[in-house]
């Protein structure tokens, strides 16, 4: 399949409200998306991982292991400053060895100010769209073996179950809230 750079596929309208529904940009992530970022660390050996969705502006840190305290505080970053975005941007996993060689990531901060020099991300698909990205960094360049690019697209797909599961309970919910409120109006 022949991916192509499209700056546009972050304001579709549709990813958006994908992303949106997801019901995880404000508010903290679940136990099931925590476990898989310990798990691809653990399993890559590698010291951070992230579940990011990416909106038109930013992208929002669903779960992370490894990242900076102060980072995780703020719970997400702007665009300029994301690796994540080019995942949804060229709709394809982006494998990077040395982040320092991507024309893309000229003046990014988090290659120039967190040393993110390695970076392996998939995407993170539900219901037909590109939400965000699943990936492992690490601090120093780093070859990606096949073994853990087909772990690290295996756990992606986890992700995008967990995020169905996610927004199939939000949407219970709210249908049970709206039965409710009907039933105590009706009496």
């Amino acid at each position: 399949m022949t991916t192509t750079f499209d700056p546009s596929r972050l304001a579709d309208p549709g990813r958006l409200s994908a992303v949106a529904a997801t019901g995880l940009l404000d508010r903290p992530g679940s136990p099931g998306l925590d476990r898989l970022v310990r798990l691809a660390t653990r399993l890559l050996d590698a010291p951070a991982a992230l579940v990011t969705l990416v909106t038109a502006d930013r992208q929002v840190f669903a779960a992370q292991r490894g990242l900076p305290p102060t980072l995780v505080a703020v719970g997400a970053t702007p665009l300029s400053s994301s690796i994540c975005r080019y995942v949804v941007e060229d709709d394809a996993p982006l494998i990077l060895t040395d982040t320092r060689t991507e024309r893309r990531l000229a003046g990014n901060a988090a290659v120039d100010q967190l040393g993110v020099l390695a970076y392996a991300g998939m995407p993170i698909r539900v219901a037909g769209q590109t939400l965000g990205s699943f990936c492992a960094v690490d601090g120093q360049p780093r070859p990606w073996s096949s073994t853990a690019l087909e772990t690290l697209e295996d756990l992606a797909a986890a992700v995008a179950s967990e995020i169905t599961l996610i927004r199939t309970a939000g949407d219970a919910e709210e249908k049970a809230a709206a039965i409710a409120a009907i039933l105590e109006v009706s009496h």
